[in-house]
This record gives C-alpha cells, structure tokens and sequence, in this order.
C-alpha cells in the first residue's frame, strides 16, 4: 500500500510539472454557451442546473464524481480515486470518460484531468470477483491479467484445483456499454446546444448584449417545476442511453475462505497498486440460495434517481456489490 501511493505521488509529482511548464490556462469551447459545465485542473465539475442539458449531463457527472455542494442553479462535483473506481464498475473506460468530459464542457478540459483519470482508472475494472452459485471466480476479458495475478504465491494457493489448476475457464459474457444520451447515432446533444442558442439570445432582446438574469432564474425555476412533474408522471425515463455487447471472458475458481488474501494480494501485486477487484454477484445463476418471494405494495412507484440507483447495482444482469 504504501509502495502504491508513492508511486501515486511520484506521479502526480510529473502530472503538476508538465501542467505548470504548459501554463495551460482556461479556453472557451465553441458553442460554451450551450455547454452544462466547467472543468477545472484540480478536477472540479462546476455544473449548471438550469443548462438545457442538465439531464445528460448529470447522469455522467454523479457517475464518475462525489458531489460537493448543490445549490438551486449550480451544483459542485470533484473527480476522485474512489469515484473513478465507482465509475469502472459500472463499466466506464478512461477514453469514455475523457471523450464525455471533453463533450459536456464549456472549457477545454485541462491536460492534467485527461492524464489523473488515465493513471487512476488504467487498472481499474480489469479483474473482477464473481459470485456464481455459492462459487468464487476471478473473472477478466485479458488472459496476460490472470496469468500476472497466479504469479502471486497467495492467489496461486487460492485457486481451487491446486497450484497449476489446469486451464483458464472461457465464456461469452454480456457487457454494458454507456452513452449518456448522446451517442455518435444521434442528434440529441446538438438539438440542445441550438436550443440553449435561441434561449439565450431571446434572453438578450430586451437589454441588448447584458442577460437578464431575473430572466434566467425565472426560466431555470419553470424548467426544474417541469423536471418535477416529468419526474412525478413517469419515474421510468432516463437520458442514459444503454447497448449491450458480448465478450469473451476468462477466469478460475478460488477457494472460498481466501478471497481476502486473494484480493490483499492483487491490490499489492506491485509497487503501480496492482489490481483492485470489483465484486459482483451473479443471482440470475444462482440456483442454491433460495427466493424470497416479496412483492412491493401496489401503489409504490420508485423515484426517478432510486430507479438510476438500482439499475447501477443490478446492471449487466449482476448485483455490483462495490457501488
């Protein structure tokens, strides 16, 4: 562990250095008018409650930061460690993540957040801990990953069937990929961005090149009654967009009584923080825990972010015990 964040601190030593030699300031983005939010260096995400875009937008941003403070118009999120961790195991990749911010933000996004979310996610997600029919299996979609972990003597003397253990288990699993509305096959993103265009200069008929912010707030307050209503009417609509594809996956068993040692082991497995392990359970195979047969009450209608938080806990057909 502390090898770990000596290496963590050597690199972020580097990341500080570089930003500092560029002197990278804030540029405005085209069309920043219509963007939700701000990036800043240290990895805040300033975000606009009132942006026409704000439903996107905050389903990416509550996916992969911690928020800090939200008021009525503008809420505070920050990039960490553990939100990134969050984000992988809910199937997010460093590029995604990079290619949304980039997307969503008034701003160029700085250098130094692309580089911190690149070295914190560039392990993450990569070996997962599957719960399947009262059995635990160390489960990742590269070969050379599993290989690297069995070198470790404490994972190697988990592996059930002995050291050798035979060859790696091969299956076809099912993967979720995530878009947050804004997919390269469709519009939406640039039908809000003209919108938010057209408000913004209906705004400045009256006072000329100064915004009525009277205006502003009045509209931001209409929109978020609307948000409500929408949200009271129909729980089940969400901007995130989802497709599913398949992979090929590998993996082997271990003993039961030494997942702890086996995850110890691969958090440790060297001095670049080897290899955090996301849990799941896989309840849809599970055929020797029993059902509880329960039912919610006739008139109970989820929320629109408790329907957001299940569907993250039970996404790809699992139970994501790490979010």
């Amino acid at each position: 562990m502390e090898n770990y964040k000596s290496f963590l601190d050597a690199e972020e030593k580097k990341l500080s250095n570089a930003a500092a030699k560029k002197k990278q300031g804030y540029v405005l983005q085209e069309g920043h008018e219509s963007r939700p939010f701000w990036v800043t260096k240290k990895g805040e995400i300033i975000l606009e409650a009132f942006n026409p875009l704000y439903n996107q937008a905050y389903e990416f941003v509550i996916a992969i930061a911690q928020p800090v403070s939200r008021t009525e118009f503008i809420h505070q999120y920050l990039i960490t460690m553990t939100s990134l961790l969050g984000a992988s195991a809910y199937n997010l990749t460093p590029e995604g993540i990079v290619k949304h911010l980039k997307l969503f933000s008034k701003n160029v996004l700085p250098d130094i957040v692309a580089s911190r979310v690149r070295l914190y996610m560039r392990r993450y997600g990569k070996v997962k801990l599957i719960i399947r029919n009262q059995r635990f299996f160390i489960e990742s979609t590269e070969q050379k990953v599993l290989h690297q972990l069995l070198s470790h003597p404490d994972i190697r003397a988990a592996r059930k069937g002995g050291t050798s253990g035979g060859r790696l288990i091969q299956t076809m699993e099912r993967r979720r990929e995530v878009n947050f509305g804004v997919n390269d096959n469709n519009n939406e993103f640039d039908k809000g961005r003209k919108q938010a265009l057209i408000n913004s200069n209906q705004r400045r008929k009256v006072s000329g090149d100064k915004i009525n912010t009277y205006n502003a707030a009045e509209e931001a307050r209409k929109e978020q009654e609307l948000r409500d209503k929408i949200e009271h009417n129909n729980n089940d609509v969400r901007m995130l967009a989802e497709q599913f594809a398949m992979d090929k996956v590998y993996s082997f068993e271990i003993d039961q009584k030494r997942v702890n040692s086996v995850r110890r082991g691969a958090y440790k497995l060297d001095s670049q923080g080897g290899y955090p392990i996301l849990k799941e359970y896989d309840y849809l195979n599970d055929k020797g825990t029993k059902s509880l047969n329960a039912l919610p009450r006739v008139m109970f209608k989820p929320r629109q972010y408790q329907s957001r938080a299940l569907n993250k806990m039970f996404g790809n057909k699992r139970v994501c015990i790490n979010v």
